[in-house]
């Protein structure tokens, strides 16, 4: 009898702890999920800032637009992605770089966009283009293009949405879309 007391008394630490364990993950999982709705407010310190829109006037590449707000124009380079060159010599490679830049235009151009800022990569790049993430509305445009196949992870890209960009990539890959195809067919 005294055996059975002990078991069920271990038995019972076992069972809270598993069960312990098993409500933390649960919470971490539902709390990852909520993290990536607000994370790029939350590293601009704009969550509770309301969406300060700009006009997208121009589509200059597939990664990089110009925008106008209040009659202020400025050219932003999305982060973490990279498009092909318009001016590639390679003409696979400009075929790949015209879809890519009419792809873009033909999801913001003359809409409203939001830029968010990622404190872990500066404000502007040496060319002087402020750098951001770009949002219609709750979509990520940097993610959509990954995803489409119309541009690739930046290999240097220090951020924590680089996973979440090269998830997106590996689907192109494994779905065999845009860049992905090896021969551009595109007019």
């Amino acid at each position: 009898m005294m055996w059975q007391k002990k078991f069920l008394a271990r038995f019972g630490i076992i069972l809270a702890v598993i069960t312990a364990i098993t409500l933390s993950l649960l919470l971490g999982i539902y709390l990852e999920a909520q993290l990536k709705k607000i994370y790029p407010k939350i590293l601009s310190g704009n969550e509770d800032k309301p969406q300060d829109l700009y006009r997208v006037v121009e589509v200059l590449d597939g990664d990089t637009i110009k925008v106008e707000k209040e009659g202020r124009t400025e050219k932003v380079r999305l982060l973490g992605i990279d498009a092909e060159e318009l001016n590639e010599k390679n003409e696979n490679n400009k075929c790949f770089a015209k879809m890519a830049k009419n792809g873009l235009e033909e999801k913001i151009e003359g809409k409203d966009v939001d830029l968010i800022v990622d404190i872990t990569q500066g404000e502007k790049d040496i060319y002087k283009r402020l750098l951001r993430d770009v949002y219609l509305g709750d979509e990520w445009i940097n993610g959509w293009l990954v995803e489409m196949g119309l541009a690739r992870v930046y290999e240097d890209y220090p951020s924590a949405r680089n996973v979440e960009l090269e998830n997106l990539q590996q689907n192109a890959i494994k779905n065999i879309i845009g860049l992905w195809k090896g021969e551009c067919f595109y007019e």
